[in-house]
């Protein structure tokens, strides 16, 4: 009876689920008539599932291939509903900006993300995420860019650490430690050293730090292929990861309340600190919490991973480093100024083409509050609109778009940050290394030229790009030379941000003052 049952279900369950699908499709394409003009696309099958079902890990290059094959629009269908997937300018600025309000960050982001990180500003939409950039909004003012005494004193730490005499090393989880140490100043008022961890405690968080993106992004995933599905997930890995996570957190707070207190009795911090400029608003601490976790879990790793991308890229170009060098030469030796970084045309130049050829956030996801559609994408020439129904999700890849050929040239897949230069070189959304959209706004009246050149929506950004400039130029000034260590290259690993697979191999030498 069961081998009879089991038989049944292997016969019975396809012709199922292609008659579902071909329900769906025929619905879709119905309400699509509605709106005149717009069309469905017939799926397309990539392999998703199976890729998710062998936790095969992600590769940002799969997806490219994609777009190179299908185009720059073209719909998918993994599992129960439809999901649309796109590396076309125009149709990401609807998604993000022009219909922002016809689509939501998503139940992963909210109701899992709220679960391991609290309610925050990457964890929230709508009236809840309006508040917390008004909370936060203090934190990410100009006065917090240009004091850069907290970058110097964490800079010599990280110096301590940093081999310099040509032993090779691995400069990734060095940068790690480092930017967790500048967002953790910048919140609490005290650095990692602070809390006394060892070693092996201090590995612990950085494991499950990388377990909360690992396994989060697979949740992601699920949730594009059945909501229903991925609500039933469940990994111990990732409750353990979470619980040390927050333990973490609770741990720089106590150290920082500490230091708070402290500070007072002498009479006030010298330079600003979030935690300080909260307790003097709200005195609310657990509504601190939640926001310091989201914007420690978002900010510590930005940074870390564009800087080992770039000293990855210049160690395998001595061209570039020595053009750095006359330029941070101008200096004289003394450390840079925010006036300083902004100033330094190849510098930022550097930074935009890291940003662009290696974008942190290489893909993302919307998901449709109501039946709506994309500027392109739709009708034999995929040039109409594309209706996308509600409760699909709408995948948009940067790093794809990143790298189009129409809009960047051939040479698109290269290195060069000469080609920002160029004036004839506008790639309006075309060019979105941390996303945009009403998220924007933060900050934006405090950078200017900044956020107009690289759109950020993520406050945590904006410190992010002043200290990569500060700490590359201060690297500039120690070491004199640099060589790559490791023949392989470039191989993109994606857990929510894209890192080198190898990390940073290098060897350094210092200069000789």
């Amino acid at each position: 009876m069961g081998v009879r049952m089991l038989l049944a279900f292997l016969v019975t369950f396809p012709l199922l689920f292609i008659t579902y699908r071909k329900i769906e499709f025929f619905l879709r394409a119905r309400k699509a008539r509605r709106y005149g003009g717009s069309y469905v696309q017939k799926p397309r099958f990539i392999g998703m599932l199976g890729r998710w079902i062998k936790r095969e890990p992600l590769d940002v290059r799969f997806y490219k291939t994609l777009f190179d094959r299908y185009g720059s629009t073209f719909t998918t269908h993994p599992l129960l509903r439809p999901l649309v997937m796109t590396a076309d300018p125009e149709n990401v600025k609807a998604i993000l900006a022009t219909q922002y309000e016809d689509f939501n960050i998503g139940f992963a982001r909210t109701e899992l993300g709220q679960q391991y990180m609290r309610k925050g500003v990457f964890t929230t939409q709508g009236a809840a995420w309006h508040e917390s950039r008004t909370y936060l909004r203090p934190a990410f003012n100009k006065a917090t860019y240009v004091d850069l005494d907290y970058l110097e004193g964490n800079f010599k730490l990280l110096l301590q650490t940093v081999p310099s005499d040509g032993e090779k090393f691995d400069l990734q989880p060095l940068l790690f430690a480092y930017t967790l140490n500048n967002i953790s100043s910048m919140l609490f008022g005290v650095t990692v050293e602070d809390l006394g961890y060892s070693e092996a405690k201090l590995q612990e968080f950085h494991d499950a730090e990388a377990s909360m993106r690992v396994i989060g992004l697979r949740v992601l995933h699920l949730s594009t292929l059945s909501e229903g599905f991925a609500r039933l997930y469940r990994s111990r890995v990732l409750e353990r990861a979470g619980s040390v996570f927050d333990k973490f957190v609770d741990d720089l707070l106590a150290k920082g309340v500490e230091f708070y207190r402290a500070q007072e009795k002498k009479g006030g911090i010298s330079r600003y600190v979030f935690l300080d400029d909260a307790m003097d608003r709200t005195n609310d601490l657990i509504r601190f919490k939640h926001e310091a976790t989201n914007v420690l879990f978002a900010g510590r790793d930005t940074g870390a991973v564009l800087m080992s991308n770039i000293f990855f890229t210049l160690a395998r170009r001595p061209d570039m480093w020595n053009i750095l060098q006359k330029e941070v030469a101008q200096l004289n030796g003394r450390n840079p100024t925010y006036d300083d970084l902004k100033g330094m045309k190849y510098l930022n130049n550097v930074l935009k083409e890291a940003n662009r050829l290696f974008p942190v956030i290489p893909f993302n996801y919307r998901e449709a509050l109501k039946d709506t559609t994309l500027p392109t994408g739709g009708g034999p020439d995929k040039m109409s609109p594309l209706f996308i129904a509600k409760g699909s999700y709408a995948f948009y890849c940067t790093y794809a778009m990143h790298r189009d050929t129409s809009i960047y040239g051939s040479d698109a897949d290269e290195f060069r940050p000469d080609r920002w230069n160029d004036s004839s070189l506008r790639p309006g959304w075309g060019y979105l290394p941390f996303n945009g959209g009403p998220r924007i706004c933060l900050g934006r009246e405090y950078l200017g030229d900044l956020v107009s050149k690289y759109r950020l929506t993520n406050p945590s950004e904006n410190l992010a790009l002043t200290e990569m400039g500060y700490t590359i130029t201060r690297m500039i000034q120690e070491f004199g030379e640099i060589q790559s260590e490791d023949p392989l290259p470039f191989q993109p690993s994606t857990h929510f941000i894209m890192s080198n697979i190898n990390g940073a191999k290098i060897s350094l030498k210092r200069t000789k003052h």
